[in-house]
């Protein structure tokens, strides 16, 4: 259903303000929408905000919410964009590459002689749908098989100092233009509900680092953030994976683990695919700017659809 409410807001501009100031102008902007509460059904910014602000936490769930990263808070790929960047100026580590190997022989794939080849390989695998035939012939899913091959581009950085690659995103994001490309609109609903005093976590499918630098920009704090893991030891990350793998089913354990049990909104892109179980959690499930097979699928739930998560309050 659609729903139709007048807001606060004027015409859409990027507005930077102190935090308490930003806080109280959301606040306020939810406030004065007309208050109907659409079940499913696209809806804007501050209908988003009034939901956020006023809807009465469902028994059984958290007061907490559960967001995506990429393509939820922003519109890009930090991991992809900063994994292109480390094959292109060749500054990935090689002490992932037995764990690459091993995946490409698990799948039935030649091995490689280097991590560039590696990550090669199983990109084109990915792209072709090889991988998922051949793990469809080892009687693995769709998700078992994202499992197995999500880890590929954390052991690019494998034998590293977490902050090294933490640094790498900060530069990317101070250099790239993309600091300029977070949702406004999912930047008033963080504020909003965090003003509310819901926990609140980002659950990423992407290198770890990468994820906790661009949460960074919203207010989340380091221990709000879970992307994919490797376990550090002597200070530096190996090729070994924190379960469970922030992918699918993965996404929904983690969901409850950090909420405390199923979250009461849960925001993601991926509706038909890794975002799916997490949405399903959750009493609210968003559909953030959904595409294609997603949108399909975020209709066929009756999901609410936040179609302009880049339109702001203002």
């Amino acid at each position: 259903m659609n729903c139709t409410c007048r807001s606060a807001a004027g015409r859409n501009r990027v507005v930077r303000q102190s935090p308490l100031l930003l806080t109280a102008l959301l606040v306020l902007a939810s406030t004065l929408s007309l208050g109907c509460h659409p079940s499913s059904g696209t809806v804007t910014t501050s209908q988003l905000l009034h939901l956020a602000q006023n809807l009465a936490v469902k028994p059984g769930h958290a007061p907490c919410a559960v967001f995506d990263a990429d393509g939820t808070l922003w519109d890009f790929d930090l991991s992809e964009a900063l994994v292109k960047r480390t094959l292109a100026d060749r500054t990935a580590s090689d002490a992932g590459l037995p764990a690459m190997n091993a995946t490409l022989a698990a799948f039935g794939l030649p091995t490689a002689a280097t991590v560039y080849e590696a990550t090669r390989a199983i990109d084109a695998a990915l792209a072709s749908g090889a991988l998922l035939e051949a793990g469809r012939r080892r009687g693995w899913d769709e998700a078992e098989v994202a499992t197995r091959v999500w880890p590929h581009y954390n052991w690019l950085y494998a034998g590293l100092a977490p902050a090294a690659v933490s640094a790498r995103a900060d530069k990317l994001l101070a250099t790239g233009g993309y600091r300029e490309r977070v949702f406004d609109g999912m930047r008033a609903v963080v504020a909003v509900l965090r003003a509310r005093g819901f926990k609140l976590f980002v659950i990423s499918g992407g290198v770890h680092e990468f994820a906790t630098v661009g949460a960074a920009a919203f207010g989340f704090a380091p221990a709000e953030v879970r992307g994919l893991k490797l376990k550090v030891r002597d200070g530096r990350l190996t090729d070994e994976v924190v379960p469970p793998v922030p992918y699918q089913g993965g996404k929904a354990t983690l969901a409850r683990e950090l909420c405390g049990g199923p979250p009461m909104f849960a925001f993601g892109d991926s509706v038909a695919a890794g975002d799916a179980a997490m949405l399903a959690a959750a009493a609210v499930p968003v559909a953030v700017r959904p595409q294609g097979r997603h949108l399909e699928t975020a209709k066929r739930r009756r999901m609410l659809i936040y179609a302009r998560p880049e339109a702001g309050p203002w």
